[in-house]
């Protein structure tokens, strides 16, 4: 039986004002092509929604559940829908390669205006 290496990471490091998709870091696949091991791209679509990014507290509609985020920095989480999508693997290779499919797939799975 081959070794299991879970990892999971957050590819982008961190959002973008717009909301749009950013540029993954390759970090995390980095340590996976030294590992040789496949990479499981998952996307979330709507997470902005429900953590928004530096809004400002006039800008939060008043009807919004709030919660405290873990580290206090986001605010507020609302209510709302979260689609998650489990793509195929990408197999053990090059770095670049695997964080450049990863990404594709992730943003394959985004409505346009949420694309890079």
């Amino acid at each position: 039986m081959l070794p299991l290496l879970i990892l999971t990471s957050r590819c982008q490091g961190t959002r973008s004002a717009t909301g749009k998709m950013i540029e993954f870091k390759k970090g995390a696949f980095s340590v996976a092509a030294k590992e040789g091991s496949s990479v499981v791209p998952i996307t979330l679509d709507g997470t902005g929604r429900l953590m928004r990014n530096g809004a400002p507290p006039a800008a939060r509609p008043p009807a919004a559940a709030p919660h405290a985020s873990a580290a206090g920095k986001e605010g507020l989480l609302y209510p709302g829908k979260v689609v998650i999508t489990v793509h195929p693997p990408i197999p053990a290779g090059d770095a670049d390669a695997m964080c450049a499919a990863a990404q594709k797939a992730v943003e394959s799975a985004l409505e346009p205006r949420w694309r890079a």
